[in-house]
């Protein structure tokens, strides 16, 4: 099927349409079986249970796709966020869930990846899942994490209807582009216990540097923050950094809230980053943030001082850097990068000549 409509319709809001449409299908005598396939296998996972009536929204209070199922048995409300490249930031499920929970109704949370999903993601997916399960108590919830081949079987391919054949050709398609992309990236080799375990060894070595354990006014612990959520985007993970140091600093400077400041790391095909965050407004920080661009110009240039909020700073690691090396000697590579940024900075601070006027 040459004049395929997806070649064209490649944003997520394109897979929007699609996964909504294909609920929708139930609706209507003419393709009612395409529906209640897509139902059954994609949405409830079950056999068990008769459909009795579906309603679907799109866009609803920010979620992808809403929809409302009443079966026999069960009135489920559902959240369908659909990714294709990117993954979940903050925090959206749970602010989902929170806007539509129900006392009587069984939610199902859908996370629908048609890109690869990385093993981290899959740990990303997990940790959120505790989290939203602490927040809203006692109500019924089901989370399930898709990824294009369970949307793949969970089409009925023995039809003649033109629209799902484009959608099979297509989705098949992205299948096959996963599978060569997933051969040559190495973070897709490695298992989410292995990733656990690499976050943990970056959060040990922080706590045993100058970024150590502190506390606020109220005597809660406010170090290193293992990553709640690991990323605004794709590929990202993210550590705040809350020493007391820093952010007294900070703050003669950049008087905001005392966790604007973070590292993240970018994995990305063509070389990694260490990131330091500045999550605060452009106009906020901006002379202190062109003094260190004039400083850092000439005297050092790894690090790479940057205008693009967040983004305050970073440096590039080299994939030959890490070619070949075990996570625990990446984390070694990258503790260093972060040191040298953080202690970058914090020199920067009492350089900074209008510290004291602020």
């Amino acid at each position: 099927m040459e004049n395929n409509i997806f070649k064209f319709a490649t944003k997520e809001l394109a897979q929007d349409a699609v996964v909504a449409w294909l609920a929708n299908c139930y609706n209507f005598n003419s393709t009612k079986e395409i529906g209640e396939v897509f139902i059954r296998k994609f949405i409830l996972g079950n056999d068990y249970e008769n459909i009795k009536s579906i309603e679907i929204e799109r866009s609803f209070h920010g979620i992808d796709i809403f929809m409302k199922i009443e079966t026999d048995k069960e009135k489920y409300s559902i959240i369908i966020e659909n990714k294709r490249g990117t993954f979940l930031h903050d925090k959206q499920l749970l602010k989902y869930v929170n806007r539509i929970k129900e006392e009587d109704k069984k939610i199902i949370v859908i996370l629908f990846k048609s890109g690869n999903i990385f093993p981290y993601e899959e740990l990303q997916y997990e940790m959120e899942q505790e989290e939203i399960k602490k927040e809203i108590g006692n109500i019924e919830i089901e989370f399930k994490l898709k990824d294009v081949q369970s949307f793949i079987d969970s089409l009925k391919l023995d039809t003649n209807n033109i629209i799902l054949k484009m959608v099979v050709e297509y989705y098949q398609k992205v299948k096959i582009d996963n599978e060569k992309l997933k051969a040559n990236d190495w973070k897709l080799q490695i298992n989410k216990n292995e990733w656990n375990e690499f976050y943990n060894i970056i959060i040990s070595k922080l706590k045993k540097l100058d970024i150590e354990e502190s506390k606020n006014e109220n005597g809660e612990a406010i170090g290193i923050r293992r990553p709640g959520g690991l990323g605004n985007q794709a590929d990202r993970s993210n550590f705040e950094i809350q020493n007391k140091k820093f952010l007294e600093k900070s703050n003669k400077i950049i008087s905001v809230e005392r966790n604007i400041w973070g590292f993240g790391i970018d994995w990305k095909n063509n070389g990694q980053k260490v990131i330091l965050f500045c999550n605060t407004e452009i106009e906020k920080r901006k002379d202190f943030h062109d003094f260190c661009q004039r400083t850092l110009e000439e005297k050092d240039k790894e690090i790479k001082v940057t205008g693009r909020r967040p983004t305050f700073a970073q440096i590039e690691i080299s994939n030959k850097t890490i070619e070949g090396k075990s996570l625990n000697q990446i984390a070694e590579i990258i503790i260093e990068k972060i040191l040298k940024l953080y202690n970058t900075v914090l020199k920067l601070f009492d350089l900074y000549p209008n510290r004291n006027n602020q």
